[in-house]
């Protein structure tokens, strides 16, 4: 019995569209491919990482700057004046303490320009106490300034009884307030400004701290940058080298050979160079490639026509030669057929 096989039918899908995914990954390897095997990528991409890594670098060591000159702004404009404004206020209250002993052992006229003195001190301790609450930033330095400004309202106003007892002529009761409770007074006012200007040090010097914390972080990444663009470079230059220099001077070097070849008659057209790469430079040296094959054929065609052009001509000269002599021997029959009929004339 003859059982025939049926195959298996094959199930043939068409026209199925790829996942968007995968098309999306092939359309990414082509574009890596091409660039991987581009003489412009090769050099402008290094270009461009540098100057990204340049341009960044620009912009931290500005912000960096900036950093430093608003740290610098801050410890003139706040610190230091405080700390002027401290010293000011310190040297007022001394002075205002040595007037009040002046005033009590001073006469009447003595006393009035005394008493000029002491309204000027004490409009600059108003002015310098004002400019030192507009200076102060800080929450601890506020709340001594509070409390300095309190004890400030206390010994105003008890320098003023002392005042009034001196001009009264009790002078024994304004020298024992100024020694006493004004003198106490002023000695608190100046361990608060004390602690004010210690604070005021201590914020200095870490603004000072921020500004050196900027500059060693600016220095750092600076190097940073220039290691890497340093790295990018000695990079560039060797793919550069390798890539474009070398197949450039390789395939120069040997199509200089086969030109001279050429000019002196001894040309070897099956040299081809060398295609090492994908790239402008590699599809060059394939375009040379096939322009010298080109030229081997169409001079292979032309030495073989040649050929069979010399074999023609040969045989036209073998079968003219032929024809000569076939010619010579009709000419030798008619000269005999000549004679033979002048030799019949003849005997007619």
């Amino acid at each position: 019995e003859n059982v025939k096989k049926e195959k298996a039918p094959i199930n043939t899908v068409q026209n199925v569209k790829a996942p968007k995914k995968i098309q999306k990954e092939k359309v990414s390897s082509k574009f890596k491919t091409k660039m991987s095997h581009s003489v412009r990528a090769k050099i402008l991409v290094p270009i461009f990482g540098i100057a990204v890594l340049g341009i960044v670098s620009c912009f931290i060591s500005i912000v960096s700057l900036g950093r430093v000159q608003q740290s610098s702004k801050k410890i003139s404009d706040t610190y230091l004046e405080n700390i002027m404004e401290v010293d000011s206020l310190s040297q007022e209250f001394t002075m205002l303490q040595k007037m009040m002993l002046q005033h009590c052992l001073a006469e009447e006229d003595g006393q009035n320009t005394i008493e000029k003195s002491m309204e000027a001190s004490k409009k600059s301790v108003n002015k310098y106490s004002k400019a030192l609450e507009d200076s102060l930033t800080e929450d601890k330095a506020v709340k001594l300034y509070q409390d300095f400004q309190k004890k400030l309202v206390s010994y105003l106003d008890n320098y003023e009884m002392s005042i009034s007892m001196s001009k009264s002529g009790n002078n024994e009761g304004a020298i024992r307030m100024t020694n006493g409770e004004l003198t106490t007074m002023s000695d608190e006012m100046c361990d608060i400004l004390a602690q004010l200007r210690d604070q005021s040090k201590e914020s200095v010097d870490s603004g000072v701290s921020a500004q050196k914390a900027s500059y060693y972080s600016s220095v750092a990444i600076a190097i940073v940058m220039l290691a890497i663009i340093a790295v990018i470079l000695g990079v560039a230059v060797i793919i550069c080298n390798r890539t474009i220099v070398t197949p450039l001077v390789h395939a120069h070097t040997q199509l200089n050979r086969v030109v001279e070849g050429i000019e002196q008659e001894k040309g070897d057209l099956t040299v081809r160079l060398t295609e090492k790469s994908e790239d402008e430079i590699g599809q060059l040296a394939k375009g040379i490639n096939i322009f010298i094959e080109t030229l081997q054929n169409v001079m292979t065609n032309i030495i073989h026509n040649t050929q069979k052009m010399n074999t023609v001509v040969d045989n036209v000269a073998e079968s003219s030669g032929h024809v000569n002599e076939n010619l010579c021997d009709i000419s030798a029959s008619m000269e005999e057929l000549s004679a033979t009929m002048e030799e019949v004339n003849s005997n007619v």
